[in-house]
């Protein structure tokens, strides 16, 4: 007799072969008959279908669906549709997991929690550093009962834009509606609190996934998904309170200033996203030459003080002081592929 599937292990991936095949070799150790990988491949190329074939000797349950390039969030609706499990994490494609976490999970799912989340690390591109010892600083373990869904919003919902903590029941998902946030980059965030969920949340606080951080294909796509993406999504959910609201984020946070130096000092606002975003946007003329003057102030000049006032106040932001880093302006962080990416 088949063991039934608990859990499905949903991956959308893209043009990243190499770094699936080491989340994938993180995840086989304790991927059970229970367990089975959904992978959706938008790739231009065999590669990943390469590595797909090679898993398929050690771990045969595994489903993969190549399709043309559509979003990262109708990737991952489309893996969640695929699943046959009863639970779907909806795991990235270039972190890793630590032993344990699958356990946790079955553990978990036994009192049928709406929806579970792992808490995570987060290190450098190359595991060599730690950043964060865990992005929810939670010292056990926490359950959300259906009257507590405010507070569920406001504890975890920074740390869920984080697509890879989220382990939720399959049928809560299909029986939501996931296209009004197709483009968003955030569905998983949009299916969790388009409405309240009706069963325990628990959210377990040792760090099981292994982030690596500063590796997101969305780098050119930073100013549209931070300044309107994410404040439009967090302020459409109507079960949330605007108190809650405005805990996580500004509902226009591209009219602050400060938010604008920062975009401009990681490399991503630019003339071309003022002129695309801003100029027929912004409507008092003064906030529009400010914002305009950021957009052409010397990056490399905004990039050292930013990373100056950064080390000198505060120390212990590291991930921030890495997109400082990372930036197109900064000497760490230039090559050819970024240079590309921002002309």
């Amino acid at each position: 007799m088949d063991t039934p599937l608990l859990l499905s292990i949903s991956i959308a991936t893209m043009n990243r072969a190499a770094l699936l095949d080491e989340t994938l070799a993180s995840l086989w150790p304790d991927s059970g008959p229970d367990v089975e990988w959904v992978i959706v491949d938008g790739s231009e190329d065999a590669q990943t279908e390469s590595v797909i074939k090679k898993w398929r000797s050690s771990f045969p349950n595994i489903q993969y669906r190549r399709t043309p390039p559509r979003g990262v969030d109708r990737d991952y609706a489309l893996c969640v549709e695929l699943s046959r499990g009863k639970y779907c994490w909806l795991m990235t494609d270039d972190d890793l997991v630590r032993p344990g976490a699958i356990a946790a999970i079955r553990k978990a799912a036994k009192k049928n929690y709406s929806l579970i989340i792992l808490n995570a690390e987060v290190f450098n591109t190359d595991f060599s550093k730690v950043l964060e010892p865990a992005r929810l600083r939670f010292k056990t373990d926490r359950e959300y009962s259906p009257d507590q869904f405010e507070l569920f919003f406001k504890d975890t919902i920074p740390y869920l834009s984080f697509i890879g903590g989220a382990v939720i029941r399959r049928d809560i998902w299909m029986n939501r509606s996931a296209e009004p946030y197709w483009g968003t980059e955030f569905v998983h965030v949009g299916i969790i609190f388009q409405q309240p969920l009706l069963e325990p949340v628990l959210v377990i606080a040792k760090p099981y996934i292994r982030i690596r951080y500063g590796n997101a294909l969305w780098t050119a796509r930073a100013f549209r998904i931070w300044m309107f993406n994410w404040p439009r999504l967090i302020w459409s959910f109507p079960h949330v309170s605007n108190d809650a609201k405005r805990m996580i984020c500004d509902p226009k946070p591209y009219l602050k200033l400060n938010e604008l130096v920062k975009t401009r000092a990681k490399g991503c606002y630019s003339v071309k996203e003022y002129r695309e975003w801003l100029r027929s946007l912004l409507k008092n003329p003064i906030r529009k030459f400010l914002a305009y003057a950021i957009a052409v102030f010397p990056g490399n000049l905004l990039n050292t003080i930013c990373i100056a006032y950064l080390k000198s106040r505060y120390p212990q932001a590291k991930a921030l002081l890495l997109d400082f880093q990372r930036s197109r302006f900064s000497k760490r962080g230039k090559s050819p592929f970024l240079s590309k990416l921002f002309l």
